[in-house]
């Protein structure tokens, strides 16, 4: 299965590979990425479920238990930066992997995803054989004319991209290991209830603010069919500008609760 995110990049999950496609004919990609068989499965698996969210128990359990490695938050976090690096440094400038906070991740609903059977074809002079003619003595002579300036000039451009694949790598590589991962789980800070549910937001509001808040979640969770069960608690988390009536990010999810720190499910309504 090939994916073609963006319009730009094909991503091919057998081999693990990333690239960007140039509108330029003479040559089929300006730039290519090569993941790491464990950032392969992670993305290969957010990818499949575009626009839902997976938990982060679920991504842990099959990227790295499934295959006899170990699994930690830690790891997750660091895998997620490197990918959303990989995207930048090709030029997609949205934020790719969206962070749920206390949930998971999601590949961004607002990244175009296209699934294609195959790559495209990319363009090659060794595709078309010249044509020989065999002289009198069984010789073979070829017709072929003259390697072009323009050859020459498409071998200095593949040399360019290679060094820039490899300058790519390195600079992931150190990003890797520099990076400091976030925690797992951000402080919570209760804004009040609906019905029996507390409604927890992820920043300190003042109380002025706190009915703003608290009105957008119910009409969040009226538009999308969700509705408050008892023993779960409701996190939301807002654009500022949505505290000024404006449109902006709004984010909303029920959990079902375990435990103190433990959730078994979660349902949640994402708008932009």
């Amino acid at each position: 299965m090939i994916y073609r995110i963006s319009h730009s990049i094909i991503y091919t999950p057998d081999d693990g590979s990333i690239k960007l496609i140039s509108d330029d004919p003479s040559y089929f990609s300006t730039g290519e990425i090569t993941l790491a068989p464990t950032a392969n499965r992670l993305l290969s698996l957010l990818i499949a479920h575009h626009g839902s969210i997976l938990q982060r128990d679920e991504l842990l359990e099959q990227v790295w238990d499934a295959h006899g490695l170990k699994a930690s938050n830690n790891s997750l976090n660091q895998y997620v930066s490197m990918l959303r690096r990989n995207f930048a440094d090709l030029g997609i400038e949205e934020v790719v992997i969206v962070t749920i906070p206390t949930v998971g991740f999601m590949f961004s609903k607002d990244i175009d995803v296209t699934i294609e059977s195959s790559l495209p074809i990319e363009p090659s002079t060794a595709e078309i054989a010249a044509p020989e003619i065999i002289t009198d003595t069984g010789e073979a002579l070829s017709t072929a004319a003259p390697q072009s300036k323009a050859v020459v000039k498409n071998k200095w451009q593949k040399f360019i991209i290679i060094a820039l694949v490899f300058l790519t790598i390195a600079n992931g590589i150190y990003y890797f290991l520099s990076v400091t991962p976030p925690p797992s789980f951000e402080s919570r800070y209760l804004v009040g209830k609906i019905d029996s549910c507390p409604v927890y937001s992820f920043y300190h509001t003042d109380r002025t603010n706190r009915d703003k808040l608290l009105a957008l979640a119910n009409d969040s969770l009226k538009n999308s069919d969700l509705s408050c069960r008892l023993g779960s608690d409701i996190y939301l988390k807002v654009g500022d500008s949505a505290l000024q009536g404006k449109k902006a990010m709004i984010f909303v999810t029920i959990c079902e609760q375990i435990n103190d720190d433990k959730y078994s499910s979660c349902h949640s309504n994402y708008t932009n």
